[in-house]
């Protein structure tokens, strides 16, 4: 049994692409909400063919961008992790612009 057998409600649902499914994925410096900060944002669209019961990734509609730090305190082991350093968190884009 694959995914799509056990994902009943996933299928027929109004306002929602059959066809196409985006994943979204974020980094950020630590599991906090309250103190931690959103580092990057990514986003992959995913192709949904029903009829074979497959999933492909459609590498050419993605997006991702990385969010300027003002403040880097993230520690050594959280930038190994998700690979964003501090660099690139100094050079990121605006927030607000994002």
């Amino acid at each position: 049994m694959g995914w799509l057998d056990w994902w009943p409600g996933a299928r027929g649902r109004s306002g929602v692409n059959e066809q196409r499914w985006i994943m979204l994925d974020v980094e950020t410096s630590g599991l906090d909400p309250y103190h931690d900060r959103l580092l990057a944002i990514a986003a992959i669209a995913l192709k949904v063919d029903w009829e074979h019961k497959r999933l492909s990734v459609d590498l050419g509609d993605s997006f991702e961008v990385v969010l300027r730090q003002e403040q880097i305190t993230a520690a050594k082991d959280n930038i190994l992790l998700h690979g964003i350093g501090v660099q690139s968190q100094r050079e990121g884009m605006d927030p607000v612009q994002a």
